[in-house]
């Protein structure tokens, strides 16, 4: 929880809601990572199909976590939910190295995405999930 709320802040975000939309390569941690801040148990954590969305208040936030689905085919559904986040966390597990490059071109292409580059207030936070 430690390290969202140290992320909001670097955001500026005190009150109010919070959009947080979890991104990266499939099997790459993502429900994990929403689980641990949500504080839900990380061993009952099955692969997202589609999306699932989290809520979590903190110290007078509300925070809504999109955990995306990393399959590929399912790559193509984030671009619908840019519009209604502040910020991108894109997670990387640092023990497949067989996937770096795909997960640098994923990345590469999220960050030159038509919706983000037409939003320039969007903050990405990229966390390795080891």
């Amino acid at each position: 929880m430690r390290f969202l709320r140290g992320l909001l802040i670097k955001l500026g975000l005190v009150k109010g809601k919070v959009g947080l939309l979890v991104l990266g390569l499939s099997n790459s941690g993502k429900s994990t990572v929403v689980a641990r801040l949500t504080k839900e148990p990380v061993e009952d954590v099955a692969p997202t199909v589609g999306f699932a969305v989290e809520t979590v208040k903190l110290d007078g936030l509300t925070v809504t976590m999109f955990d995306m689905s990393g399959n590929q085919r399912y790559q193509e559904l984030w671009k619908h939910y840019y519009k209604d986040t502040t910020a991108i966390m894109f997670v990387l597990d640092a023990a497949d190295n067989a996937r770096f490059a795909e997960a640098d071109t994923v990345l590469r292409e999220l960050l030159t995405a038509e919706p983000l580059k037409m939003s320039p207030s969007k903050n990405l936070y990229t966390r390795v999930q080891d």
